[in-house]
């Protein structure tokens, strides 16, 4: 891989870490890196050893299991500040935690009482 697909690899993680609750298409992300839609796709796996779904994917149970933990904002809320609704967090949530959201945030706020 050349040192100038790497850079855009970067620039694309870069995006997809800040700016998680937009829904980009594959070829939409690949024009805002300056690479073609078939390079970006290749190069993103073998960078991080994920698709770039599965990347995003990551982010966003990442970001939920944080404010499921410091807030106490409804499921909903979180859902979309998260890019998406509150059936596919659920769905995205469980299949990568085995639990549900609220399920998790349950467990992870009494064992981090339970630490004071």
């Amino acid at each position: 891989m050349k040192q100038d697909d790497l850079e855009k690899i970067i620039a694309a993680k870069c995006i997809l870490e800040k700016e998680y609750y937009r829904h980009s298409t594959h070829e939409e992300l690949a024009q805002m890196v300056g690479t073609n839609e078939r390079k970006l796709r290749i190069c993103f796996k073998e960078v991080t050893s994920k698709g770039l779904y599965e990347y995003l994917t990551t982010i966003r149970i990442d970001k939920a299991k944080e404010l499921l933990e410091n807030t106490d904002l409804p499921l909903k809320v979180i859902a979309r500040k998260l890019g998406l609704d509150k059936s596919n967090l659920n769905k995205c949530f469980k299949k990568a935690t085995n639990s549900t959201p609220m399920e998790w945030r349950r467990v992870n706020r009494r064992s981090y009482k339970a630490n004071f």
